[in-house]
């Protein structure tokens, strides 16, 4: 009988660790600012660009132009094989129109590249004169790629939508679905563009720290991960293994004693 065999020490052991589970991972939270970042000036030829300044805008500035924020961040440093729980995004809204406004995170759905221009902090609310590989209103990427819609092509639904009011901090944590999908999917991690209130005409534009402000202005990706579990043979197949390999042992051990009688 099976039970009636004096099994060693070990199978009992190896037994216990096969009935206790896996062990839970624990949680990691890290922070990451924004690979790139810049400011989209509404503009038919795409004139105006700004993507190595210190501030970026979303809204309507008070002479009726929108401005639109787009950045990205790299996720590409985290291990494999993780699971998001919590995600929020921290903006520093530095300039504000004093009335209460939005802003709308929606997914880009196509890539686009920062560029080498900078309005610095004095003409950031204008842009600046655009030049090859910058993003604007009509590119992409200028010299090599425009939108398919002037003003960024992004899903028509906002990821998740944020009132602000006056100049500070805000956290938003809406953002988790769309952190799923770029970690499952990194070649469409094309980053968020920011709307601000359009409903306008004038008058709700916000200015925000970019990732080349200093460093308390700077937008702030907190990320909480936990590993996921490693996929485990069937537990019947390692039990099974495990109770043919003692069993080899009790037979050879009884051959062992036999051999000594004779």
């Amino acid at each position: 009988m099976f039970w009636a065999i004096h099994w060693p020490r070990g199978f009992w052991l190896f037994l216990s660790c096969w009935v206790g589970g896996h062990t839970v991972s624990a949680a990691t939270t890290v922070q990451l600012s924004p690979a790139v970042d810049a400011t989209l000036y509404e503009n038919a030829a795409g004139s105006f660009a700004n993507g190595q300044g210190p501030g970026i805008f979303t809204g309507v500035t008070a002479g009726g132009l929108k401005r639109r924020t787009v950045m990205r961040f790299d996720f590409s440093a985290l291990p494999s094989g993780i699971t998001v729980t919590h995600a929020a995004v921290l903006l520093h809204v530095t300039r504000s129109p004093g009335s209460t406004s939005d802003i709308a995170f929606h997914r880009l759905l196509a890539g686009w590249t920062e560029g080498p221009s900078n309005a610095g902090a004095s003409r950031d609310g204008l842009g600046v004169s655009s030049q090859t590989g910058d993003v604007t209103w009509l590119h992409s990427s200028k010299g090599t790629s425009v939108w398919t819609t002037p003003g960024g092509d992004f899903h028509a639904t906002a990821s998740d939508v944020y009132e602000f009011f006056g100049t500070g901090s805000r956290s938003m944590d809406g953002l988790l679905a769309d952190l799923h999908v770029w970690l499952q999917n990194p070649a469409i991690n094309y980053g968020w563009i920011l709307l601000g209130d359009e409903t306008q005409n004038s008058g709700t534009a916000l200015r925000l720290g970019s990732t080349e402000a200093a460093a308390e202005l700077r937008p702030v990706l907190t990320l909480t991960y936990e590993l996921n579990p490693v996929p485990e043979p069937s537990r019947v197949i390692v039990l099974a293994l495990g109770v043919l390999a003692l069993l080899l042992f009790h037979r050879r051990r009884i051959r062992s004693e036999s051999a000594a009688w004779i």
